[in-house]
């Protein structure tokens, strides 16, 4: 009997790992714009800074959901918590390079009168069997929010695959 218990509550443990998927976090950050509050703030009105993550050892071919989530504040209006749109570039870091836009939107209640979090996420697959892949963010309206990231800004998530239970014998 205890045999059989063991046996039964093997397979369940491994049907909850599939069914919560992996969370995955960039090894490197690096960013071209201004150091405050202890995250890099995206806020030249040329649009030319910029932030970057590199993930290692990312698998290839499945599924993945990009979660970027940051800090805006709003210059142009008194009323703030306007959404951000930024533009995601990602690939090798070496060459070519793919790109999405992604709506980081306000996840407070309307009007916010300091520093606010935004959060964006989409679902993309990724092909090339190479060991590193490269986001780089840049905001696209200079009169969008100024956006502040840091490393765990970004993360990759591989869902996890649901599967269905196993009927009983007969």
């Amino acid at each position: 009997m205890r045999v059989k218990l063991v046996v039964t509550a093997a397979p369940a443990i491994l049907v909850a790992g599939f069914a919560l998927g992996q969370v995955y976090t960039a090894d490197e950050f690096s960013c071209t714009g201004t150091s405050e509050g202890g995250l890099c703030w995206l806020s030249d009105p040329r649009l030319y800074e910029k932030a970057s993550w590199r993930f290692s050892g990312i698998p290839q071919g499945v599924k993945r959901i990009i979660r970027l989530e940051g800090t805006a504040e709003d210059y142009c209006h008194d009323c703030v918590g306007r959404d951000v749109l930024v533009r995601i570039y990602y690939g090798t870091g070496q060459g070519d390079w793919n790109r999405m836009e992604l709506m980081l939107t306000n996840r407070g209640p309307g009007c916010t009168p300091a520093w606010y979090t935004v959060a964006g996420e989409t679902e993309f697959i990724w092909w090339p069997p190479i060991p590193d892949l490269v986001f780089v963010v840049q905001r696209l309206l200079d009169c969008d929010p100024h956006v502040g990231f840091n490393l765990r800004s970004l993360t990759l998530e591989v869902p996890g695959v649901v599967v269905p239970p196993v009927p009983p014998p007969p």
